[in-house]
């Protein structure tokens, strides 16, 4: 599934954390050929059969998988201790393991939404370009996509911090989670990363909330379908303004994780039935095409910056998130 654009197409896939959902015959009617995993840096050899059920079933359906990489179930439990990161050479070997398990994976991410303060990376922009420069390393012929950027009010300092400790050739290819322009009805956030950076953006989850409630409890989005489904028509509006640069969409998530969980972007329920938000991503735009996407590198400035955006002297006002506000 792909959507036209003014110098290719875009590439869009569903991401999601439950093997059995690439039986749903809901997921098979959505002809989407790529999807995205968040496993922790040393699944490989802490869970490995949760890992390769995962694997397993991708690959059995003829699924694509970006796999992201982020903190470990039992050594960190950020924002709260323990919040630990490994040593880039102890996050290198495990990367080897997983590699020489898994050689027909091309589409990496070192860690997944390294400016959250959910992650060990939060606050250390030179650990995660250490990574990034470590993985591009030590495998030539993936796509290693550089920061994985949540849209909240760091994003702009993370990023050009990251960008000074790369090692080698300017990233030219970047992940963004977008659910605050999507869910929020604005463009700040996404006009923020192209600002500060050059090359391919794939938005590695986007959609719409149907429900997310903060780590300390407060429900940021009521429970709200139709709400969800309006989001999903923001994506493609945003997808299809900068095009010259989105090239990748993984919508996050097709089903809720279990019963209860705080964070709800399936876009079929807990009974396995489509939601209004299925329909709005499956018909996307008028003439949605089946053709391969490029690797669009060009770079056009954003529009004037609106509210939430940065100040006209490179300064960035605060960007409220879904994921519990301004984070910085």
């Amino acid at each position: 599934m792909s959507l036209p654009a003014s110098s290719g197409a875009i590439l869009v896939g569903v991401g999601d954390q439950n093997p059995d959902s690439f039986s749903n015959p809901f997921f098979g009617a959505l002809g989407v050929k790529q999807t995205r995993l968040i496993t922790p840096w040393n699944s490989i050899t802490t869970e490995p059969a949760r890992l390769d059920a995962w694997m397993q079933a991708a690959r059995a359906k003829g699924l694509v998988p970006l796999v992201a990489f982020e903190r470990a179930r039992d050594q960190s439990a950020c924002p709260m201790k323990p919040c630990k990161a490994p040593s880039v050479g102890t996050f290198i070997r495990s990367f080897k393991k997983f590699k020489r398990k898994y050689p027909w994976v091309r589409n990496y991410q070192p860690w997944n939404e390294v400016n959250s303060n959910t992650q060990p990376t939060g606050r250390r922009p030179k650990l995660a370009a250490q990574y990034y420069s470590a993985m591009r390393r030590n495998c030539k012929n993936c796509r290693v996509v550089a920061a994985d950027i949540l849209d909240i009010s760091n994003m702009v300092k993370y990023i050009r911090a990251f960008k000074r400790n790369v090692k080698g050739p300017e990233p030219l290819l970047w992940g963004l989670h977008n659910y605050g322009d999507t869910n929020r009805s604005r463009t700040s956030g996404t006009e923020n990363m192209i600002d500060v950076t050059n090359g391919e953006i794939w938005l590695t989850e986007t959609g719409g909330l149907v429900r997310f409630e903060s780590q300390a409890g407060r429900e940021v989005f009521k429970y709200d379908e139709q709400r969800a489904a309006k989001s999903m028509k923001q994506m493609y509006t945003i997808a299809e303004r900068f095009r010259d640069r989105i090239t990748r969409i993984y919508v996050y998530q097709f089903q809720i994780n279990f019963a209860g969980d705080r964070f709800d972007a399936g876009i079929v329920g807990l009974d396995g039935l489509p939601r209004p938000s299925f329909t709005a991503f499956k018909n996307g735009k008028p003439g949605v095409e089946r053709i391969k996407a490029p690797r669009g590198l060009s770079k056009p400035k954003s529009k004037t910056k609106k509210k939430g955006g940065s100040t006209g002297d490179g300064r960035q006002k605060c960007i409220p998130s879904p994921l519990g506000g301004c984070q910085g």
